[in-house]
């Protein structure tokens, strides 16, 4: 009886031998597999950064060409927010307001225009936004040494990548 109980345990122990190797050879293949998608992961996140990068590089393309042209037409050109707030102009607007891009960027027309033109301009800017047409105004203006002219300032609104207004852009002619 002692013996069958010794070959019992030996064919328990077989057994459990068996299923261990089985189990060792499934872990050993989902080990195989997770390291394959670890590799896929690693080269489809490589893939993903480069694509991040080139999408990077034309969109910083495509402001500085922006940024070219408004420098390069000689007008005083502005832009501006949805909000009203100035993000930007040319030389030519700085030279003929008296104001340079950084004293100009993240203000309002209430900030840098006295009340009336401030007034008149936003309200300009109002309509605009509404209607989404290009518009000319016949108004004041006052140049970089304080005097009072008779301008036209021809307006238009620029959409975000969603399709609503971006902002406003304009310039003095």
């Amino acid at each position: 009886m002692a013996r069958q109980t010794v070959k019992g345990r030996q064919v328990s122990l077989e057994r459990k031998i068996v299923a261990l190797e089985a189990k060792l050879a499934q872990s050993e293949e989902r080990s195989k597999r997770l390291l394959e998608a670890k590799r896929r992961l690693e080269r489809r996140h490589r893939q993903v950064v480069a694509e991040v990068r080139e999408t990077e590089e034309e969109r910083l393309n495509q402001t500085k060409l922006f940024e070219n042209l408004i420098e390069a037409i000689a007008a005083p050109i502005f832009y501006k927010d949805e909000n009203g707030v100035y993000l930007g102009c040319n030389r030519f607007y700085e030279n003929y307001s008296g104001f340079s891009r950084d004293a100009l960027v993240g203000k309002t027309v209430f900030d840098v225009w006295p009340a009336d033109l401030a007034r008149q301009f936003h309200e300009s800017d109002l309509k605009l936004i509404k209607r989404r047409k290009p518009h000319v105004d016949k108004t004041q203006a006052i140049y970089s040494d304080g005097s009072r002219h008779d301008v036209m300032i021809h307006r238009a609104t620029f959409d975000k990548a969603d399709g609503k207004v971006g902002g406003v852009i304009g310039f003095i002619e």
